[in-house]
């Protein structure tokens, strides 16, 4: 063998190489294109898979707060509506007419009445100090109504009862007003941070 037959069989030798090595390399190319291409397609489904329950957390979220919002305004107005009503009831300068006591004993049953409903509808809605809250108020109404319905009128301690009923009525007013303005804070401050 020859130098110039040496130098041929390498040179094959290295072409061959160089030329697999080349086929080699461009299909690894291609198949790492392929590759890249399907890993991007699975986290483009990821992230929109993500998106979207991110958006229907948000969109739930933002339902829940116009439910409980409506809910603190309608109770809201519900108790506040009972206050000048119980203070109507039995206050010392009333007076000892039946026929007032009789109306406005109807008018404080139909607010009490009013404020279960709206609470009954919104419960669900409301945070639970609320809630207890609001049922504090509902049996103050209560008693109050019960003591004017099952006492007799004018007589004994009934002035004295009607006005503790005004005052507890009156604080858990205050409570209630506190409670309220410090949710709507609570719930501006999430929607701020969108939530």
């Amino acid at each position: 063998m020859t130098w110039q037959e040496v130098l041929q069989v390498g040179a094959s030798v290295i072409v061959s190489v160089g030329g697999g090595g080349a086929i080699v390399f461009g299909l690894s190319g291609v198949l790492g294109n392929i590759w890249v291409q399907r890993l991007k397609g699975d986290i483009d489904a990821k992230l929109q898979r993500l998106d979207a329950a991110l958006k229907h957390r948000g969109f739930v979220l933002q339902r829940f707060a116009e439910y409980e919002l409506e809910g603190l305004v309608e109770c809201w107005r519900a108790a506040r509506a009972c206050l000048p009503l119980i203070n109507a009831t039995r206050p010392d300068d009333s007076g000892t007419d039946e026929a007032v006591l009789s109306s406005n004993y109807s008018m404080l049953g139909d607010a009490h009445n009013k404020l279960i409903e709206i609470l009954g509808r919104h419960e669900p809605f409301l945070p639970d100090p609320i809630v207890e809250n609001l049922d504090a108020m509902g049996q103050v109404v209560r008693m109050e109504l019960s003591n004017i319905k099952h006492r007799p009128a004018f007589q004994g301690t009934w002035w004295e009862d009607g006005a503790r009923n005004r005052e507890q009525f009156s604080r858990l007013n205050v409570a209630l007003k506190a409670q309220v303005r410090q949710r709507f804070n609570e719930l501006r401050a999430a929607s701020e941070e969108g939530f």
